[in-house]
């Protein structure tokens, strides 16, 4: 049977793999710490210098006299003297004792003496190499690394998957002013096509857009309804202005009319699919139209984000538009704080040849 390696060489051989990484590690968590640590570094005095210099005592010299410089007696001395120095007074006896007790005192004050102060050991402790302070910062740095590249990933895999709608239009909303795409930047706004004479699906799918905007509202993620009409010939302005005041929707719809040309231009924008009446049931006035039940989310930039069909539900509506936006706003944070260089989206220049190729694509 195979014998386990014992934990020392299991360490050794741990060790022995982190070899190669340990020195660009620890030039990295340097360059971290450096800057973080410099202005906590104590100033170290001169006098504490000093006197951690010269704290040591140095033990007292013996004297050149004494029967401690002499080497012994004599070769020559007889029995006499080497029986007369041992039987020697009490007196010699206790003034050695003493002695013996002044030298060990001096010994223990030098020891003392020796002991670094306390501001030497914070001192040294800020000079070696890993601190709790430096290791914090170096964590706080990979986590921060980590969280960029995971917004990076989904930003790539959302660019990846999002279909090519959106652009520029101009309609006028019930009271008569203008109101364009470009007019509604700077915030979220939520695009629903669709006409008041619907019997029964745009009243549903308007009440459930309601829902979902007051439990965003609840959450601090205000969005702007915008409900644009494929049906310009009956509804006016002041059937919108009506439709709107008793329906019960929320408060912030936004109803949008306009031309034919103007409404098909906007429809056509976001791939939006209705039937037109014939001659005569536009005689008649009374007709339905078929069209696609969907809406649009448009980020504060103007840039279509996220769609949400009929057979979505409410909750799952609104988990979506909730994550999403917690997502955009996490982005544009790490590109307001990061280098042009490191951006996870499109630049400026970018935008503006995006915006310029979707506005002659609806010339066509």
């Amino acid at each position: 049977m195979k014998r386990a390696l014992p934990l020392s060489w299991k360490m050794h051989a741990f060790r022995a793999a982190l070899r190669p990484v340990h020195a660009p590690l620890r030039n990295a968590h340097l360059a971290v710490r450096t800057p973080l640590l410099a202005p906590l570094r104590p100033a170290r005095l001169p006098q504490q210098l000093a006197h951690c210099r010269g704290c040591s005592t140095k033990p007292p010299s013996s004297s050149g006299g004494g029967s401690g410089s002499s080497s012994g007696p004599p070769a020559g001395a007889s029995t006499s003297t080497s029986a007369s120095a041992a039987s020697a007074s009490p007196a010699s006896a206790s003034s050695a004792s003493a002695a013996s007790a002044s030298a060990s005192t001096a010994s223990a004050t030098a020891a003392a003496g020796a002991t670094p102060s306390h501001a030497s050991i914070a001192a040294s402790r800020l000079r070696s190499p890993v601190t709790w302070l430096s290791a914090t910062a170096t964590l706080v740095g990979l986590y921060g690394l980590y969280e960029y590249q995971k917004q990076r990933q989904a930003t790539a895999v959302r660019a990846a998957g999002k279909p090519d709608l959106g652009g520029p239009f101009s309609l006028v909303d019930a009271d008569g002013n203008r109101v364009t795409s470009e007019s509604l930047e700077g915030r979220w706004t939520l695009l629903y096509f669709g006409f008041t004479k619907c019997p029964d699906i745009c009243p549903d799918e308007m009440n459930k857009v309601t829902d979902v905007l007051r439990r965003l509202d609840a959450r601090g993620q205000p969005i702007q309804p915008v409900f644009i009409t494929i049906d310009p010939a009956r509804d006016t302005r002041a059937r919108l202005k009506s439709y709107f005041a008793e329906g019960g929707f929320h408060e912030r719809f936004l109803p949008l009319t306009g031309t034919h040309e103007e409404v098909r231009k906007a429809c056509r924008a976001y791939r939006v699919y209705f039937t037109k009446p014939t001659p005569e049931e536009v005689k008649r006035g009374d007709y339905l139209l078929d069209h696609s039940i969907i809406s649009y989310l448009v980020d504060p930039e103007g840039e279509f984000a996220d769609y949400y069909g009929k057979s979505l539900s409410g909750d799952e509506m609104h988990d979506r538009v909730s994550k999403l936006m917690r997502e955009w706003e996490s982005q544009k944070w790490w590109d307001s704080v990061l280098p042009a260089w490191l951006a996870t989206g499109p630049t400026e220049g970018q935008k503006a040849v995006l915006k310029a190729s979707k506005a002659g694509a609806q010339n066509l």
